[in-house]
């Protein structure tokens, strides 16, 4: 998996646990048991998760080596740059799928959750994650899309189709084709014909690139008329497609149009 950046962290300590209340408001889901308090600052205040150590090292190959092996003692703190609403979906998102967790408290991650948890799969490297969201999103991609409903803001339909595309989801596509075909939703909002250079930008080129073709396959009197004939593919390296529908054992049949 490709990294954008590598993750910067402050300090890690080794600090009684009397000294890890002092300064740290620990988080109301986060506040019982654990050898870890990661840390994430936001303004004046610091907010404190108390987890499993060993949850934190089958994550990420990353928390594994800042970490180091379990030891007798205090928890240790871990000082990161993340924002506390990122954290906060990465932790349960761990602690729902974790074996030892018994029964964690249901998890519906909003959109907005979820690409936090992307962005701290990403930045930490960790497959386990990553495989998790893959498999949460799939299985709640129909959930995650009614959700928003017909009604949804400009931003957050724009947020949805950046999730799609950051998270390669044929599926989350599908299911947002399904709306624009058959329930006629957010055609005032995805219309690629009227975008204005705000809105392109905010979409990235590939999303704008896919929404032109899935267009341009209309009838002349409703947009988004055939959106039967075509499917967004993503490739194991992340390029994206949009390819005839039925396609044989799911490959892009020659003649797709690809763009990265």
């Amino acid at each position: 998996m490709k990294t954008s950046r590598q993750p910067t962290f402050q300090e890690l300590l080794v600090v009684p646990e009397t000294a890890n209340r002092n300064h740290v408001a620990l988080h109301p889901d986060f506040n019982e048991n654990g050898d870890v308090l990661i840390v994430c600052t936001e303004g004046e205040q610091q907010v404190g998760f108390l987890v499993n150590g060993s949850m934190m090292r089958m994550a990420s190959p990353v928390l594994t080596e800042l970490l180091g092996p379990p030891e007798p003692g205090p928890p240790k703190i871990l000082r990161v740059d993340d924002s506390v609403h990122d954290m906060h979906a990465f932790l349960r998102l761990l602690r729902f799928a974790a074996p030892s967790s018994g029964f964690p408290p249901p998890f519906d991650p909003n959109i907005s959750q979820y690409a936090g948890i992307h962005r701290l799969a990403l930045k930490y490297n960790g497959w386990y994650p990553r495989a998790v969201l893959d498999f949460h999103v799939e299985l709640h991609a129909a959930q995650i899309v009614d959700d928003l409903g017909p009604d949804a803001t400009k931003q957050d339909v724009f947020s949805l189709l950046r999730l799609a595309h950051a998270l390669h989801s044929s599926y989350l596509w599908s299911q947002v084709c399904d709306r624009l075909r058959f329930n006629k939703w957010w055609h005032g909002i995805l219309n690629p014909w009227q975008f204005s250079e705000e809105d392109a930008a905010a979409l990235g080129p590939s999303i704008h690139s896919i929404l032109s073709i899935l267009a341009s396959v209309s009838s002349r009197t409703r947009l988004y008329s055939n959106l039967e004939e075509l499917c967004v593919l993503y490739t194991d390296e992340g390029e994206v497609s949009v390819a005839a529908a039925e396609r044989p054992s799911g490959a892009c049949p020659c003649g797709a149009t690809r763009f990265a």
